[in-house]
């Protein structure tokens, strides 16, 4: 009985959702979504080598570039799904490298305002690739 009293009197640890619905009443930090964000652009960069590593073994790689030029309409698109990944993974590596050559901007106004910068130099590099036509050789 006594036990039960005691449990009853702690306070509950917070969950990320709640128990009577499913909007989060706890916000991830910028810099937390920016890690996720950085390990999902780098196992997107993985698969997308083993795809492109398996169509080279089965089939022809530019054949499939050759069908997805046939459609402008996809190629800015295409272009910026491809491009996206590699951009933010490599400027967040460029950040981290920052961060540990020097050991600053780690304060939590820093880190929020690298991180909105590494968000949105990203998004501006990658759509200006995804509209960019390098001249054939």
């Amino acid at each position: 009985k006594n036990h039960d009293e005691l449990t009853a009197k702690r306070p509950m640890s917070p969950s990320i959702f709640g128990a009577t619905d499913w909007m989060p009443h706890y916000k991830f930090p910028v810099a937390a979504i920016a890690s996720i964000t950085s390990r999902v652009t780098g196992v997107m960069l993985s698969f997308g080598v083993a795809g492109i590593g398996a169509t080279a073994l089965v089939g022809d790689v530019g054949a499939v570039v050759a069908t997805i030029k046939s459609y402008p309409m996809l190629l800015p698109p295409t272009k910026f799904i491809i491009s996206y990944p590699f951009v933010y993974h490599m400027f967040a590596g460029f950040r981290h490298l920052y961060w540990d050559y020097t050991c600053k901007a780690l304060d939590l106004k820093s880190l929020d305002m690298t991180t909105y910068a590494l968000l949105g130099s990203s998004f501006a590099v990658s759509g200006a690739l995804a509209f960019t036509t390098l001249p054939p050789v």
